[in-house]
């Protein structure tokens, strides 16, 4: 139900889509390979984007919608924007080696401060020795929690995510305590904490991968780049300076986080508010971001993001939205009440229900997870005491 969204399912109106699809497109295998959801792109105009999946591999596919007598149109775009993105993204490997070139010309007149304040925020601070003082380069996220891009909490999360990460790839035996025993009392081994970073990450991995898209982009990839491997917000928009594109990139980072927070036993406040349609009631679930502004996270019980300055802002969305789900459930005209009350109250519950299925599948897949993690510590407690008898 996000904005800019074209569904493109076999229920509702959505059958006008699949019968508006070209003739050349049906001889060749109809609809088969129509994405279930088509996204606006907002860096090509006109262009909806969406991903199909062949033989287990996810394939992007691009459409021209135009509005017609007998519903929508689309035209397969594919090739003609691959080829665009392709040369754009060459425009852009040309424009960043010149930049580079620029930079190294550029590099013997400046100072090693400068150099790091490019790739994140420089502090001040004082040393151990009064009156001295040393400069610090800043990670990128906490550049970001510096500059009120994401709250504390936020920046705990990538801080620990990285600490996770870290305890993965280089997780080494401490030097000062060699003769640790199997169940010895004394305390617990340099694996058991490598085996619980590798866990908590892949269930964080897990978590924002099922998050939907917001524009486009997936958050996922987004908190890998910056919370990970270290690059900046620049970095992930691809350069980009303009507000559109960071704010995608921000998007897509704080509903990263805060899905990765409850495993790291960090809270995310919210609000639930409700949204009208006709006199009929659904609940909103809101989030106010440390810039003051506001992020939705659900919409009558589904998954659903938007974003405002103001709550108000959400609302206009929030209402365009369900009056959409109402259309395609009973028609575009005014229907009483209780039939208006019906819709919304059948997709809540059919929200809740996938919900609870969902929760019901993580709480068995995290039983077994855990059972797994304990298994593998007593396997490399075994092995380890082996190695010292």
């Amino acid at each position: 139900m996000g904005a800019n969204d074209l569904h493109t399912s076999a229920s509702g109106g959505a059958q006008n889509v699949r019968a508006a699809v070209p003739m050349t497109r049906q001889q060749h295998g109809g609809t088969r390979g129509l994405p279930d959801r088509l996204v606006l792109r907002t860096d090509i105009p006109g262009v909806y984007s969406g991903h199909t999946t062949i033989e287990g591999r996810e394939h992007p596919r691009h459409y021209r919608v135009t509005v017609a007598s007998d519903g929508l149109h689309l035209e397969d775009a594919t090739e003609h924007i691959a080829l665009e993105l392709l040369e754009r993204s060459k425009v852009a490997v040309q424009r960043e080696r010149g930049a580079q070139r620029a930079q190294v010309a550029q590099s013997a007149g400046k100072a090693p401060e400068r150099h790091r304040a490019d790739r994140g925020e420089v502090v001040r601070e004082f040393t151990e020795r009064a009156g001295l003082f040393r400069t610090r380069a800043m990670t990128p996220v906490g550049t970001l929690a510096n500059r009120g891009v994401i709250s504390p909490l936020q920046f705990e999360v990538g801080r620990k995510l990285r600490l996770d990460v870290e305890a993965m790839a280089g997780a080494r035996e401490p030097v000062e305590a060699p003769g640790l025993l199997v169940d010895s009392p004394d305390g617990r081994c340099w694996e058991d904490f490598a085996i619980e970073a590798g866990h908590r990450f892949h269930l964080v991995r897990e978590a924002c991968c099922a998050l939907e898209p917001f524009d486009g982009l997936k958050p996922w990839p987004v908190l890998e780049a910056i919370a990970i491997n270290e690059q900046t917000l620049l970095d992930v928009a691809g350069g980009a300076t303009h507000k559109a594109a960071q704010t995608r990139v921000k998007v897509a980072l704080r509903r990263a986080m805060d899905a990765a927070a409850p495993f790291y036993g960090i809270p995310v406040e919210s609000v639930t508010s409700q949204v009208f349609v006709h006199g009929a009631q659904a609940p909103i679930e809101l989030v106010q971001e440390v810039d003051e502004t506001w992020r939705a996270m659900t919409l009558n019980a589904r998954p659903w993001v938007a974003i405002g300055k103001e709550p108000g802002d959400i609302s206009k969305q929030a209402k365009d939205a369900l009056l959409d789900l109402v259309k395609r459930k009973l028609g575009p005209q005014r229907h009483p009440l209780a039939e208006v009350y019906r819709v919304l109250a059948e997709d809540r519950k059919e929200a809740i229900d996938s919900a609870l299925a969902a929760k019901a599948r993580g709480a068995e897949q995290a039983s077994k997870a855990a059972q797994d993690l304990e298994d593998e510590k007593r396997r490399v407690l075994r092995s380890r005491g082996k190695q010292m008898s």
